[in-house]
C-alpha cells in the first residue's frame, strides 16, 4: 500500500516555490494531498494537478495583517476535519499556522508529524517592541515544534533559533530545480552585457525587502532598469516605488513566469531590513534561483554562502553603498559574468533541489519505518 502524505500551507499554494518543489518530490513516491487557503477567492476549491489532489479553504483574508489571527481558528477547524476524514500516515505542516491542527491530530490519532519551518511566525510578523506577544508566540511555536516527529528548516541558523530539542531535525534549503530554458536565456543575457544593468526583483512587495532603498539607489545611476514582480503586501511600499523613475512593475506572476523574468536580469537583489528578526536568518528562494540561472546577486543576507561560493556582492542596506556597488558592477561586465558562473557551479555541485530531495526522502523513510 502506498502511504498518504498531507501537506498543509496557509496560502493558495499557487505561488509558493518551496511547496511546488516539495509536492513534485513527494508525489513521486507517495499519495499526496495538499491543503491550502484561498485568501483571494481566485482558485479552485478542489482540483487534481500533476496527479496531486489539492483542496483549498475558501475564505477571503489579508496577507501580513494582524486581523488574520482571528481567522486562523476557522482554517484550523477545516484542516482538522479533513485530517480526520483522510487519516494520513504523515502530516507535513508548513509553518506555525499549519502546525496547530496537525499537533492536535497527532495526539488523537496514530500518525507521524513533520514540521517544515519556512519562517518563524513571531520573528516574521510581530514587532519585537510588542515583547509580551512576541515572546508568547515564539514560545508556543517552540513548544509545538518539539512535539513534531521531525523538524525541517531552511537553514542551520533558522534551526538554531528553536529553544527546545527536537526528536529529529534536518536542514532542507530552498534550492532550485534545474530549468534549462531559463538557464539558456540567462546565459544569453549575461553574454550580452555591455555596461548597462537590468535589476529584477520577483517576490513580495513588502516594506522590509529594501526595495525603496534599492530604487532610490538605482535612480542615481544611468542605464539601469529596475523590474519588479510580486504580490503587493504593503501598499505604502508600492506607492513609494511608483515614484521612482527606474521602476517598472509587471504584476503578480506564476513561479515559471517569475523565473523567466529573472533570467533577463544582469543582477538579482536580495536586500532585507535587519531590524526585523526573521531577516537575520533569511534564506530566500531567489538566492538559489540566481545560482541556478548563473546570475550574480547583490545582498545583505546569506553572507556565509556568498563568501563560500563568490556568487555575488555583499552590501549594507544603505542607498549610497548600493549605488556604488551597482556602479562597480556596471563598469566590470567580466566580474558580473564571473560571479554568475561561480553561482552556477555551486548550484551544480551542491546547492540544487536534487540534493535536498534525497534528504526529504530520508526523513520520510525513517518516520515510516518506526
Amino acid at each position: 500500500m502506498v502511504e498518504t502524505i498531507v501537506l498543509i500551507r496557509s496560502n493558495s499554494l499557487s505561488y509558493d516555490p518551496r511547496v511546488k518543489k516539495l509536492a513534485r518530490s513527494i508525489s513521486q513516491r507517495y499519495n499526496l494531498l495538499l491543503l491550502g487557503w484561498d485568501r483571494d477567492l481566485q482558485h479552485s476549491r478542489h482540483e487534481i494537478k500533476n496527479s496531486v489532489e489539492i483542496l483549498r479553504f475558501p475564505l477571503r483574508a489579508p496577507y501580513g495583517r494582524a486581523s488574520l489571527i482571528l481567522l486562523y481558528p476557522i482554517f484550523w477547524m477545516w484542516v482538522f476535519l479533513i485530517l480526520v476524514s483522510r487519516r494520513p500516515e504523515i502530516i507535513h505542516a508548513c509553518d506555525f499556522e499549519a502546525l496547530i491542527p496537525a499537533v492536535l491530530f497527532r495526539y488523537l490519532f496514530s500518525t507521524q508529524l513533520v514540521f517544515d519551518s519556512f519562517d518563524r511566525f513571531a520573528m516574521a510578523f510581530i514587532p519585537p517592541s510588542h515583547y509580551i506577544l512576541y515572546n508568547l508566540v515564539n514560545e508556543l511555536e517552540d513548544l509545538s515544534a518539539s512535539k513534531a516527529d521531525c523538524v525541517i528548516t531552511v537553514s542551520k541558523q533558522r534551526l538554531e533559533s528553536f529553544r527546545y530539542k527536537q526528536r529529529c531535525s534536518t536542514v532542507i534549503m530552498n534550492c532550485s530545480d534545474n530549468h534549462p530554458e531559463a538557464f539558456q536565456l540567462a546565459s544569453t543575457t549575461q553574454m550580452s552585457l555591455q555596461g548597462d544593468l537590468t535589476v529584477v526583483y520577483a517576490g513580495a512587495i513588502a516594506q522590509d525587502r529594501g526595495l525603496v532603498e534599492l530604487a532610490n539607489a538605482i535612480d542615481k545611476l544611468q542605464d539601469v532598469k529596475f523590474i519588479i514582480a510580486g504580490r503587493i503586501i504593503h501598499p505604502g511600499t508600492y506607492g513609494a516605488l511608483r515614484k521612482a523613475q527606474s521602476v517598472q512593475y509587471v504584476g503578480l506572476l506564476s513561479n515559471e513566469e517569475a523565473l523567466m523574468l529573472q533570467a533577463k536580469a544582469s543582477v538579482i537583489p536580495l536586500l532585507y531590513n535587519p531590524s526585523q528578526p526573521i531577516n537575520k536568518v533569511a534564506s530566500p528562494n531567489k538566492l538559489f534561483d540566481a545560482m541556478m540561472l548563473g546570475i550574480p546577486v547583490i545582498t545583505n543576507v546569506c553572507k556565509d554562502i556568498i563568501e563560500e561560493t563568490s556568487c555575488g556582492v555583499v552590501v549594507e542596506l544603505d542607498e549610497e553603498h548600493i549605488t556604488q556597488s551597482l556602479k562597480g558592477l556596471m563598469e566590470s561586465p567580466e566580474l558580473l559574468r564571473s560571479l554568475g558562473q561561480n553561482g552556477r557551479a555551486a548550484f551544480v555541485q551542491k546547492y540544487n533541489w536534487g540534493m535536498m530531495e534525497g534528504k526529504l526522502f530520508q526523513v520520510y523513510q525513517n518516520l515510516l519505518s518506526k
